[in-house]
């Protein structure tokens, strides 16, 4: 509502007269053209009141007592409210100083006295238009400033300049803003087209010119070219022109010119994102992907054979696991710089190209690959594998430190024509693996049995993961007998898995499965837990001398082994001197500091700890000293050659055994003769056919 009564009030008009009949005649002629009225006698007065309230119109004395019509309109001016209000002086005074006088103190109009009422209402009418018009303009007029203002601001903020061309003469018409985003100084004198294409980078200047010639021709043109500044850098620039739409404009052209290079600059950073690995520089998996399709799509046509190379560098976890990941970042960046050498000249290592030789690539983790086009054979492919895997020769040094690494190449070929992307890096993979599991010397070319046996691996992968929840697994134990009197000493206890489709599955081909997939913790754990529940029911039937023996997986040997054996100890009340734990001697080698480690604590808490498949290992005999055991284990491989070269060997065993004061167990005993001849040298525990096979718990204390 108070809105609405400010837009319907009538205007006011102060009257500045120290006459009281001209304010009374001023006033009733500005109310006859609708003004409510104000009076002042004076100037100072006029003044208060108009700091007070401003009017929206003043009409003012000339002479007055105290401050004069001058003085009075000077001081009015001088308030912010002021500066635009119409002021009408009236004066009996005509000469031509005065005249200017009243303008430089900032009048609007005078009117001559005596003063002809009717012309003074004509004259305020006209005063009053004049000023709402001028007023209009000037407000309009700061819109559209503060709106170029604004669209500069938003030209130079998105790097945007415009120039306008005449085709006929070639002279041009350069905003500001392009002035600024090419560098170049303020000049007086406009530039030209010559000027203008000057700029333009060399090997793009061509096509900008004629560009720009078509514009003016067939309409609107728009390219991506670069530009030299006057400082020397370099842009790339969105270029659009088109002819001009202004009255007038004929032969004339239009132009913008946007700067994008931050924008490119930033697709460049997200390709190089999506197609090449940030750690080693080298092209990523993506990458490879469209790389590989190419090179088997030219194949098909063309009848070259493609080689996918797939390199992955052996126990590379255990440097991330004991140096840590900048250790591990560090050797990968140094196994993409050897490889970089060890590739041929013509290889690709940067941007592909139809005509490139080979892709070298790192797929993630530890996995790196060698794309090979036009290969002439099978022995030319493996030559380049071995090429690869010198580069491993020498050890890395990273930050300091000496680390040997090995690494393991598996090699696809496309023989068939249908032969996609996918389906070679699934085979290179494939015989990646074999690879590295010894196959071919660290060099394995994959071949089409290798899918049959991916595929058995996978169904033994996915049931091995359910058959401990299905109860699938069970633990036979085969007896150690004295070698004195054949009474059962001990029992080890040996997993066994019945599949509920394949039957029994060996140990030698789950084992290393359930390793592979981190499943063989809470598997040894069952089976610890199964045996220590085992050989309590046996003590309590009277067999209180009878231990137990478990192998445990060398991945398991850890600081949580210790705990896991103490609880599955006290769950069921067995003495940690009726246990024996079972560490292969090769699987010392992996982390020998941890292992022993362990091994210590176990001893300590009273468990016994067994070196298995003794002699088959790498352990120097300084390592076996400082090995804390209870028992050595001689491989059946030694037993079966008693009578030959296996008998000089296990009385070397036997020996050292009794140096180490540790006990000794002949593992695989069969014959009569064997079973004499290792009675004889000494050996404890005898264990064998000759005894039992590994049967269920009900029966091998009863034989």
């Amino acid at each position: 509502m108070t809105d609405r009564s400010r837009d319907v009030r009538p205007p006011r008009a102060l009257i500045v007269d120290d006459d009281p009949v001209i304010r009374l005649l001023a006033g009733r002629a500005l109310e006859g053209v609708g003004f409510a009225i104000d009076e002042a006698e004076s100037g100072r007065e006029a003044v208060k009141q108009a700091r007070r309230a401003p009017p929206d119109l003043v009409v003012l004395d000339l002479v007055m007592p105290g401050d004069d019509g001058f003085e009075t309109c000077r001081k009015l001016r001088a308030l912010r409210e002021m500066k635009e209000v119409p002021i009408l002086v009236t004066t009996g005074l005509t000469d031509a100083a005065t005249i200017d006088r009243v303008y430089e103190t900032g009048a609007s109009e005078f009117i001559n006295k005596p003063i002809d009422w009717l012309l003074f209402q004509h004259r305020v009418r006209f005063l009053m238009r004049a000023h709402g018009a001028f007023r209009d303009l000037s407000r309009t007029l700061g819109d559209l400033w503060e709106s170029r203002q604004r669209l500069a601001s938003a030209h130079r903020i998105a790097r945007i300049g415009h120039y306008d061309l005449d085709s006929a003469n070639g002279e041009m018409l350069w905003s500001a803003e392009l002035q600024l985003l090419l560098a170049l100084p303020a000049t007086r004198e406009p530039p030209d087209l010559p000027h203008f294409l000057a700029l333009v980078h060399p090997q793009d200047r061509a096509a900008v010119e004629k560009g720009m010639q078509q514009s003016g021709a067939s309409g609107e043109w728009i390219l991506e070219h670069r530009m030299i500044t006057s400082a020397g850098a370099e842009l790339v620039v969105c270029h659009q022109s088109a002819p001009s739409s202004a009255p007038h404009g004929e032969g004339r052209i239009e132009g913008a010119i946007q700067d994008i290079s931050e924008q490119r600059r930033s697709e460049e950073r997200l390709r190089f994102l999506a197609y090449y690995d940030p750690l080693t520089q080298l092209p990523n998996r993506n990458h490879l992907r469209e790389r590989l399709q190419r090179a088997l799509a030219r194949g098909r046509h063309t009848g070259e054979t493609v080689a996918l190379l797939c390199l992955d560098l052996d126990r590379f976890h255990r440097i991330n696991d004991t140096l840590g990941q900048t250790m591990g970042d560090e050797l990968l960046r140094q196994t993409a710089m050897r490889l970089r050498e060890c590739v041929r000249a013509t290889d690709f290592l940067g941007r592909p190209s139809e005509d490139d030789g080979s892709d070298l690539s790192r797929l993630g983790g530890d996995e790196f690959t060698v794309l090979l086009s036009d290969v002439g054979s099978e022995q030319d492919v493996r030559a380049a594998a071995h090429r690869l895997l010198r580069a491993f020769e020498a050890p890395f040094d990273v930050r300091g430190r000496s680390i040997p690494m090995d690494a393991s190449v598996g090699i696809a070929i496309s023989s068939a024509a249908d032969c996609d992307a996918e389906h070679l890096l699934q085979w290179a993979n494939l015989a990646t693996t074999r690879a590295k599991r010894g196959e071919g010397h660290g060099i394995c070319v994959y071949e089409s049995a290798m899918n049959a046996a991916a595929e058995q691996r996978f169904e033994l992968e996915n049931a091995l993961r359910c058959a401990l929840e299905r109860r699938e697994f069970a633990v036979s134990y085969q007896p150690l007998v004295d070698a004195r009197d054949a009474r059962i000493r001990a029992v080890e206890a040996l997993l066994r898995w019945r599949h509920p489709v394949h039957g029994n599955v060996s140990p030698a081909v789950f084992v290393p499965v359930a390793e592979s997939l981190g499943l063989i913790g809470p598997i040894g754990a069952w089976v610890l837990d199964e045996a220590c529940r085992q050989a309590r029911a046996w003590r309590e039937r009277g067999h209180p001398e009878l231990r137990v023996s478990v192998n445990v997986s060398s991945l398991s040997f850890d600081r949580d082994l210790v705990e896991t054996v103490t609880s599955a100890l006290a769950r069921h009340g067995l003495p940690p001197e009726a246990l024996d734990l079972e560490l292969t001697e090769s699987g010392l080698l992996d982390e020998p500091a941890r292992a022993i480690e362990t091994m210590r604590r176990l001893r300590e808490i009273g468990v016994g700890v067994a070196l298995d498949d003794f002699g088959t290992g790498y352990s120097s005999l300084s390592r076996l000293v400082e090995l804390p055991i209870s028992t050595i284990k001689i491989d059946r491989a030694f037993v079966s050659q008693i009578g030959g070269s296996g008998s000089a060997v296990i009385g070397a065993m036997i020996s050292l055994a009794r140096h180490l004061r540790v006990e000794i167990v002949a593992e695989g005993v069969e014959t009569l003769e064997q079973e004499a001849f290792l009675r004889a040298e000494g050996c404890t525990l005898l264990q064998g056919f000759r005894y039992s096979i590994a049967s269920p718990r009900i029966s091998v204390c009863t034989s």
